[in-house]
């Protein structure tokens, strides 16, 4: 797989966890293409988020407000939360 950028960074999504990816990168210009660089190989996290520590709430009337403590992420970001009623 190959993918091009014009910046000096890419982020890649989807990978697959537990998987290792080896990533070699070379730059181009109007006279040619540089030699590749050394490989860099990583392995995606296999781990999900811990458990939210700690849940408060303030409820006045009809308003409720909720907030919560961020949870070790696993080694891997954190992009979303669902709430369940």
């Amino acid at each position: 797989m190959q993918q091009k950028t014009r910046e000096n960074q890419l982020e890649l999504t989807n990978l697959e966890q537990g998987t290792s990816y080896t990533f070699r990168v070379r730059a181009f210009n109007a006279c040619g293409g540089s030699p590749t660089s050394d490989p860099l190989t990583e392995k995606t996290t296999t781990n999900g988020p811990g458990r939210i520590p700690e849940v408060t709430t303030n409820i006045d009337g009809c308003f409720l407000m909720m907030k919560w403590s961020q949870p070790d992420d696993g080694g891997s970001r954190i992009f979303d939360y669902k709430i369940q009623m």
